[in-house]
């Protein structure tokens, strides 16, 4: 408005006032708007600061081993999102300082196939149901890659140097004859071991021998039952 100079037609028109006066209205307007964002920037401002204050409180109760933290950031980061096809429960518990130990389930009725599927040479699909020797093999292999897979999340999103990890499943008590969660493998990880060993080239089976581990196998029963390892064997 301070700049504006009539033009030709303006003069002409006698319309110059009313321009001035538009002029005006948009300075008003503009006043309102400049204000409407300041408020909404103050705003987004305080809420960034407060969500950042709440990481840092955040932060600190997961640097201090608070387990309600640690199972909040799990979730919040996903960290098994990727690993369990189906639905899996896990257990989260502190045994000692600078540890977590992890306990799941790794039923794989959804996740390890029970057949061979095959292509024969006059393009018909056969399927035929896997030998069970190698059913058990594929199976093992699975759940030694769940354990390692489990303790890489871990130490992905927790502060801690060791995680003991147990994989359990659905098995018949043979003394009940009820039908209960059984551990069937367990590792104690180093943070340190486990951060020396190239993923793109290990086997999970072999890569679980780098470990303090238990496990039994047996070509015609499969995975078998095992005693899980105790924080106080680490």
């Amino acid at each position: 408005m301070d700049t504006y100079t009539p033009t030709f037609w303006d003069w002409f028109l006698a319309r110059g006032g009313d321009r001035r006066e538009e002029l005006k209205a948009a300075i008003k307007t503009a006043r309102v708007k400049d204000r409407e964002v300041y408020v909404d920037d103050v705003k987004e401002h305080k809420d960034r600061l407060a969500r950042w204050a709440d990481g840092v409180e955040f932060a600190k109760r997961v640097l201090d081993g608070d387990l309600e933290a640690y199972i909040i950031a799990i979730n919040d980061l996903g960290a098994f999102s990727e690993l369990f096809i189906a639905k899996t429960s896990l257990y989260i518990s502190i045994p000692k300082p600078n540890a977590v130990q992890i306990d799941f389930d790794a039923d794989a009725d959804t996740v390890v196939p029970i057949t061979v599927k095959k292509v024969l040479a006059t393009g018909a699909l056969s399927v035929k149901e896997m030998p069970s020797k190698d059913y058990h093999a594929l199976y093992r292999d699975y759940v030694c890659g769940c354990v390692l897979r489990v303790a890489r999340e871990v130490f992905a999103v927790l502060p801690v140097d060791e995680a003991i990890v147990t994989a359990h499943r659905k098995r018949p008590n043979l003394r009940t004859g009820h039908v209960e969660q059984q551990p069937i493998a367990s590792a104690a990880v180093p943070r340190q071991t486990l951060s020396q060993i190239r993923w793109d080239l290990v086997h999970p089976t072999m890569g679980m021998t780098n470990f303090l581990h238990r496990m039994r196998f047996d070509d015609s029963k499969g995975v078998l039952s095992i005693s899980p390892i105790d924080h106080l064997e680490t």
